[in-house]
């Protein structure tokens, strides 16, 4: 009987061992494959009526030999806001941002551990257009203008408010590690998709586009 039972044992051992190494494996092949600059399209609706459209770069490099992680990512958005509301005006505003960190594939999920010190938003004064309701409201903003008011001060004060939402939005989403998860990922030549909590399944294709040149 004792015998028995330590074969028993030895035996699930044995096949313990097999499925976390078959896991590994999965793990490492996932890593390998997700290597290299993904685009992707997200479109959020906002409670004014507003939508935004992002298009979503991501350059994964894979490092075989690193034991902390799987690599280094840089992530790059590029975003319209169209018909944000501003009582008696709408504002169309484009923006990008750049963050970068580190990533791993666990147990088939993608974890990116983002650094926000790297974190930027960029506006100019062209990317913002505002559209007036009516003659009034367009007075009332050339009033506010003159009164020292310029369109940089509206690209400034755009630009601190995305930083200050990204920043937080970043930092509240990760777990205990620093980590931000994304289940199911999967790498198909070249398709990839995992999921987000906020936006559902995230679809990315791969592309030679130079993510540094979209923010500069």
């Amino acid at each position: 009987m004792k015998h028995f039972f330590l074969g028993f044992v030895f035996k699930m051992l044995f096949v313990c061992l097999c499925v976390v190494d078959c896991t590994s494996c999965s793990d490492i092949k996932l890593a390998e494959e997700l290597d290299g600059t993904w685009k992707g399209s997200v479109t959020i609706s906002y409670d004014d009526q507003s939508k935004e459209v992002q298009e979503v770069y991501q350059r994964f490099k894979y490092f075989e030999d690193n034991i902390d992680n799987d690599g280094n990512i840089v992530e790059v958005r590029d975003c319209q806001v169209k018909d944000v509301d501003l009582d008696g005006m709408t504002m169309d505003v484009k923006y990008r941002t750049y963050i970068s960190g580190t990533w791993e594939v666990l147990n088939g999920d993608l974890y990116i551990k983002y650094d926000v010190s790297t974190l930027k938003v960029k506006i100019s004064p062209d990317d913002v257009k505002l559209h007036y309701n009516n003659a009034l409201a367009g007075l009332a903003a050339l009033a506010g203008m003159l009164g020292g008011y310029t369109p940089y001060d509206i690209v400034n004060d755009l630009q601190k408010d995305l930083y200050k939402d990204l920043f937080h939005q970043y930092q509240e989403s990760v777990d205990d590690d620093g980590e931000i998860t994304y289940p199911n990922l999967k790498v198909e030549d070249n398709n990839a998709s995992y999921d987000a909590s906020d936006i559902g399944t995230l679809h990315l294709v791969r592309t030679n586009v130079n993510i540094n040149n979209i923010f500069k």
